[in-house]
Order: structure tokens, then sequence, then C-alpha cells
């Protein structure tokens, strides 16, 4: 729908001079769709502005680039990268994708340098020993020097037995290998996904290897390994073994892959019983079945123990301080927005903020496998897996209202960013220290599992609608004003800010409601505010 049909579709809000009407409760229900209108509009118009330069790029590239290069291998650029630059992550593999959320990058401060309004008072260094211990102490104690830790002493005290003259013997003919290779591949840095492991592991053993006892006596009977009747039951069961691997989601690629291994390590063992000349053949049948289960568990017990003691790195206080974090780098971001507020178009702010809110919204979504994870952890918080994804929740929602906001007050006039500092009191020092200190107490909240203390400056935005009324602002709305760019951004703006008091608003209850309210007042002060 087209600015013409909205205004169309609305005519009676407006009177013959195109101005707006004085409004009864029905009226103010359709004027409130002609500002949706708008800021969809307004949306519909940025995702195009957004579109236009990509296929500009991209018709580009297919016009320019019409020769076959060769390139420089991605992954040996990445060693290189990570050679030379600190902040860039290792270029490997693991199964673990979430980062260290005490290493704090301070995103505003680039932007802020770029736009040189840096401001405040800087902390003092310390004494440059104290740092140097400090740092190596937070180092020995990350979550992935804690995993790389365990690792060796897990390795190195499954393997003692191999290399004793006593026990070598043993060790070899029991396949030992097996145990060691188990509680390598359990041990995951976090607590939450590390049970998923065992769980995994354990219940893809059983179920692959029962499939192989079937495979194995319906293809062989009481007999020594008939290779056709072998190969047409291990045709049937590779099927849905198959089916699970391909289609099932991926969290259950452990338990399908450890299945898939016993299975075919049940059959491939007993066939080699009679068959092949080989030391410490066990068996067939059942007989390859409970040993093969038997070092599972060995390696299990093994990688439980070492993963417990002395304490299990928690994936619920993981991802509480990285959720802490993203509260923090939301509030630089809201320092930015006031003050960037008051200057003309600004494309160096428009280049930059998109960054920011995607690399935000990124580590966020990063989250999410180990929140749905944290149900299998014990924790000793009040967090659960529940409250933590509302919060995630939330943070994505301030992120995209402060990015919203920040891109358009950008673009707005001078006229227009005073206009809408003074309707909601965006520049008032009582709203900023109000928006402060509830995410600064939210932020402190999510470290330290504290509870919310009971009166807070909140609703904000009661608090934003009460400045409103008190300022006694005339915001005059008119046919010729919905028609104008400017104020179809004004209008977005004002959308998101208040999208942005309302996600902080909910935050608190959430907050409330998982770790409860402190420093209680008196009913009647309560009624007295």
């Amino acid at each position: 729908m087209t600015t013409e049909q909205l205004l169309e579709a609305n005519a009676e809000l407006f009177d013959d001079n195109g101005k707006v009407k004085a409004m009864n409760t029905h009226l103010r229900h359709r004027f409130r769709a002609v500002m949706f209108g708008m800021i969809f509009e307004e949306h519909i118009l940025g995702v195009v502005d957004g579109i236009l330069p990509l296929l500009e790029n991209s018709a580009s590239h297919y016009k320019n680039k019409t020769r076959t290069r060769i390139w420089f291998p991605a992954g040996i650029r990445s060693i290189g990268k990570w050679i030379f630059r600190r902040s860039e992550k290792a270029p490997v593999s693991a199964e673990t994708l979430f980062g260290d959320p005490d290493e704090i990058v301070d995103q505003s401060q680039v932007l802020q340098d770029k736009l040189g309004i840096a401001r405040g008072m800087k902390k003092r260094p310390g004494s440059k020993l104290g740092r140097t211990i400090s740092c190596f102490y937070r180092f020995l104690v990350s979550p992935d020097s804690l995993y790389a830790i365990r690792m060796v002493v897990v390795s190195i005290a499954v393997v003692i037995p191999a290399v004793i003259p006593h026990t070598a013997g043993f060790f070899y003919k029991q396949r030992g290998i097996w145990a060691l290779i188990m509680a390598q591949t359990t041990m995951l840095a976090y607590m939450a996904d590390f049970t998923y492991s065992v769980i995994g592991r354990a219940i893809g053993t059983v179920v692959g290897g029962v499939l192989g006892l079937v495979a194995w006596y319906i293809g062989s009977g009481k007999g020594d390994g008939n290779p056709f009747g072998l190969a047409a039951i291990i045709g049937v069961m590779l099927v849905p073994i198959l089916y699970a691997r391909v289609f099932l989601p991926r969290q259950f690629v452990i338990p399908v892959i450890m299945g898939a291994a016993t299975f075919l390590l049940v059959i491939g063992y007993g066939y080699d019983y009679k068959h092949v000349v080989s030391y410490g053949l066990p068996g067939y049948g059942y007989e390859i079945f409970w040993r093969r289960l038997l070092l599972v568990l060995i390696g299990l017990a093994a990688s439980i123990i070492v993963q417990i003691l002395p304490r299990p790195v928690s994936a619920t206080r993981h991802v509480s301080r990285a959720l802490s974090n993203s509260i923090r780098t939301l509030c630089d971001h809201y320092a930015l927005l006031l003050s960037s507020l008051g200057e003309s178009h600004n494309p160096g702010l428009q280049a930059v903020v998109g960054q920011l809110s995607i690399q935000l919204s990124s580590s966020l979504g990063a989250l999410d496998m180990l929140i749905a994870l944290i149900r299998l952890e014990i924790s000793t918080t009040n967090f659960d897996s529940a409250a933590l994804r509302k919060i995630k929740t939330l943070c994505l929602e301030l992120n995209y209202s402060l990015g919203r906001l920040l891109y358009i007050t950008s673009s707005l006039s001078i006229e227009y960013q005073e206009l809408l500092s003074r309707e909601v009191g965006l520049r008032s020092h009582h709203a900023i220290g109000d928006v402060m200190a509830v995410l600064g107490v939210i932020e402190q909240s999510l470290k330290t599992g504290d509870a919310l203390p009971e009166v807070l400056p909140t609703p904000l935005v009661k608090r934003c609608f009460d400045h409103w009324v008190k300022a006694d602002i005339n915001l005059v709305m008119s046919m010729a004003k919905v028609k104008e760019e400017e104020y179809r951004k004004f209008c977005t703006a004002l959308s998101s800010y208040l999208r942005f008091l309302g996600a902080v608003d909910d935050l608190v209850l959430v907050m409330k409601e998982t770790l409860g309210e402190a420093h209680v007042v008196s009913r009647e002060l309560l009624h007295q505010i």
C-alpha cells in the first residue's frame, strides 16, 4: 500500500485543511494504523536500499571478474591472521563453538574513535607485574585452558596401562585404545554439552550393539560368520542407519555415529574371529558386544571423573556472563546514540552501526545450542534454559531497536533530532540515568545471580509517556507531513525508541521472575511513590 492509498483509506482522520481532527477512541485506533503503515513503509524502503547496492555489487563482479584466478587457500590465510592478530580465533574446527565471554571486545570504542567522540574517565592501568599475573591467572582458569588440562590428564590416566610392561599386553589384547578414544572424544568444555555427549554416546553404543547382535545372529546364527547372510542383513540394517544420519537433526549426530560404529564393530570383529589370524580377538556375537560396551563405559567413567574434579565448568554461568557482557555492549551503544544526537547526516556512523549490530546478533545466536543443552545440567544458579532463552531474545530485541535507532537518527535533520529528544526525553538526564541504572543492575545480576531491588525506575515506557504529557508537546500531524520522507523516518525512530524501552521493562520482569526481589520496602511507601 502506497502513502496515497494509506491516506485515502484513513481520510476521515483529517479535516479539509489536511490537519488531524480531534480524536475519539475510534479515530485514535485508526490513527495508530496510519503510524504502523508509515513505519512499515520505511522498513520496506530500508530493505530495498540495502538490496540495491548488493545487486549492483554482484553485477559489477560478474562483469569485471572475467578471468580465472588462483586464490591462496583460505585456511592458510586464517592461520596467518591468527598468528599476527591477537583477537583472531584459532582456525580449527571444534565441537564447542562458544567463545569466552570474559574476552570483552569494546566495539563501541572502535566506533567512538572513528567518530571522534570518545569521552569519559579512563581506569587506572595498575602495575605491569600485577597485570601480568592477573592475565596469566585468567588464562589458566579460562574454560579453554581447563579443557586442555583435562584432556591431557585423562589421556595420560587411561594410557598408563599401555606403557607398563606387565599390563601392556592386556591393554592391547582388550583393545584399550577404544577406552582412550572414548575418554578423549567425550571431553568438552562445558558441563551441559558434556552431559549430552555422555548420554548420546552411551545410548548410541547400546542401540548400535543391539542392532549388531540382531544382524549377526540373523545372518550367521550360531556359525562362524556366513558372508552371504551377513551381506544381506547388513544391507537391510544400513537403511535406517543411513536415514538417521542424513535426515535427523544435527543434535543426533553423536549417538547415530556411535551406533553405526558399534554396529559395524560387532559384525566385523565377529567375522574376523574365525577368518583372520589376529591376537586378541575375543569371540563373536554377545562376547564382542559386552566387551565393547565395557570399554565405552570405562572411557566415559574416566572422562566424568576428570570433568567434575575439582569443579566442572558450568554452561549456565558461561551463558549468563555472555548475556551480561551483551548488556554492557548495549549500554555502550546507547551511550553512542546519545552522543551522536545533534549531528548532521553522518555516513560513517551508518557504515559501522550495522556491523556492530550484526556482530552482537551473531554472538547471541551462537548461544542457542548451549542454552538448549542447559536443561541437562545440574546448576546451583537460579537461571534455567527457559529464562536464559527469554533474556537472549530480549537482548536481540534491544540490539535491533538500538541499531535501527542509531541508523535512522544519523540520517535525520537536526530539527527532527531535537524534536525527538524533546518529545520523549531522549536526552533528559533523568531518562538517561534511569535507563543506564536499570541496564547496569541487570548486567551485574546476570553475573552474580543476585536478586534485583524491588524498587527500580521502571516501567520506562510509562515514564516516557509521563514526560510527554508534562512537556505538553503538541505533535502536529498533517497529510503533508505523512508524505514527507523525513517525518516517516522520525516516526520510525520514535517507534524504535519505545520498543527499546519496552524491551528493557520486559527484561526487568524476566529477571525478577527468575531471581526474585531484594531490598523490599513497605507497601505504604510504594503507594506514595
